[in-house]
């Protein structure tokens, strides 16, 4: 008989992994129980009592994958030897993820944004907050960039900071139809000598 308050058997990140992985490709609402409990290898009772219903696997799989997003974006941000390269990796990166990415699905959080956030009060907040966080990290590069002489001072860094965030969302959705590939380095250019004013 198995004891009393034993161990989970299995690595919680990994299954988030698996489930960020289904609903990316598949969207919520197209994803079924019985998706996940293939893709993670657990049971329907193990699904439950670790993560709740589907909804909390899915806000847990969404913060992961955020959370992801933001790391890469500080890591790549904090590594160019000037801000404008800096940015300029980063825009890059994303339109080359894009490209090589073997499901072509886009972004998560934009998939999300798009199918969830008009109705559902808890992805839209998340969205937002993560949306923050993104605008604030590109806000103190693009501030650098400024002060180095790299970036126009004519307008406002938060200001321009959300316009990037709002290309690299259009970039993102663009993404799942392959015909716009061509033009994504040519997107980002465009970003780069906007900054450059």
């Amino acid at each position: 008989m198995s004891p009393v308050g034993r161990p989970r058997q299995f690595d919680e990140a990994e299954v988030l992994d698996r489930a960020v992985e289904q609903f990316w490709i598949h969207g919520y609402e197209a994803t079924s129980l019985n998706d996940l409990i293939e893709a993670t290898g657990l049971q329907k009772g193990s699904i439950y009592k670790a993560f709740g219903d589907k909804h909390n696997l899915f806000m847990m799989a969404l913060e992961r994958y955020l959370d992801f997003a933001v790391e890469v974006t500080k890591e790549t941000l904090s590594q160019g030897e000037t801000p404008s390269s800096a940015l300029a990796a980063w825009l890059t990166g994303i339109v080359d993820r894009q490209k090589s990415g073997a499901t072509r699905c886009g972004c998560f959080a934009v998939n999300a944004a798009v199918e969830l956030a008009p109705r559902d009060d808890v992805v839209r907040e998340r969205l937002r907050r993560h949306d923050r966080r993104m605008i604030s990290l590109l806000q103190q590069t693009i501030v650098a960039g400024q002060e180095a002489g790299e970036f126009r001072t004519d307008s406002d860094a938060k200001e321009l900071a959300e316009y990037v965030m709002t290309v690299v969302n259009g970039l993102s959705a663009a993404a799942r139809r392959e015909a716009a590939f061509g033009r994504m380095q040519k997107h980002v250019d465009w970003v780069m000598d906007t900054l450059a004013g």
